[in-house]
C-alpha cells in the first residue's frame, strides 16, 4: 500500500527498532569486552613465561595462548551473529516503516529463533575482517613463543661457564 502510517501506528515499529538497537549495542559491547578479557589472559600467560620463576614453558604458553584466542574468536562470532540477527530484523522493520511492506511485528523474540541463528553464524564466519585481528595476534604469540624458546637454550649454567672460563 502507498498509504502513510499515522504517528500512533509508527510507535510500535519505532519502539521495536529501539529495542533492536539496544540488543545490537549490548552484543557489540560484549564482543569488545571479550577482547579485553583475552588480552588479560594472554598477559597473565606471558608473565608466567617471562616472569622470574618461569612457571610456564614457551610451548605451553603458545598452546594455551592459541586456545584462548580460538575460544575468544568463537565467542565473538556468536555475539556478532546475535547482533546480525537484530540488524536483519531492524532492516525489515525499516522497510515496513517506509511502506514497502506491511508491519508484521513486534517480532523481536522471533528474530532470534534457532533457524535464524545458523545463517547469521555462517555470515559472520565468512567475514574475513573478523579474523585479521586474531590471526595477527596468533602470529605474534607464535613469534614470542619462538623467542622465549630460543632464550631457554641459554641456561644459567652455560652463561656461568662462559663467564668463569679462563682467559688466554
Amino acid at each position: 500500500r502507498g498509504l502513510e502510517m499515522s504517528e500512533s501506528v509508527h510507535e510500535v515499529p519505532l519502539e521495536e527498532i529501539r529495542q533492536l538497537q539496544a540488543i545490537i549495542s549490548r552484543h557489540e559491547d560484549h564482543a569488545f569486552k571479550l577482547r579485553a578479557v583475552m588480552y588479560g589472559l594472554l598477559t597473565a600467560l606471558a608473565v608466567a613465561v617471562f616472569g622470574t620463576n618461569f612457571a610456564l614453558k614457551p610451548g605451553g604458553f603458545v598452546v594455551l595462548s592459541l586456545l584462548v584466542i580460538a575460544t575468544m574468536l568463537t565467542m565473538e562470532i556468536v555475539h556478532r551473529a546475535i547482533a546480525r540477527m537484530a540488524m536483519n530484523r531492524s532492516a525489515a522493520v525499516e522497510k515496513m516503516l517506509r511502506g514497502e511492506a506491511p508491519y508484521d511485528g513486534p517480532r523481536i523474540a522471533e528474530a532470534f529463533y534457532t533457524a535464524a541463528f545458523r545463517p547469521s553464524i555462517t555470515t559472520e564466519v565468512l567475514m574475513p575482517w573478523i579474523y585479521v585481528h586474531y590471526i595477527g595476534l596468533a602470529v605474534l604469540i607464535i613469534v614470542i613463543g619462538g623467542f622465549a624458546r630460543a632464550g631457554d637454550n641459554i641456561s644459567p649454567k652455560s652463561e656461568q661457564a662462559v663467564s668463569t672460563s679462563p682467559k688466554n
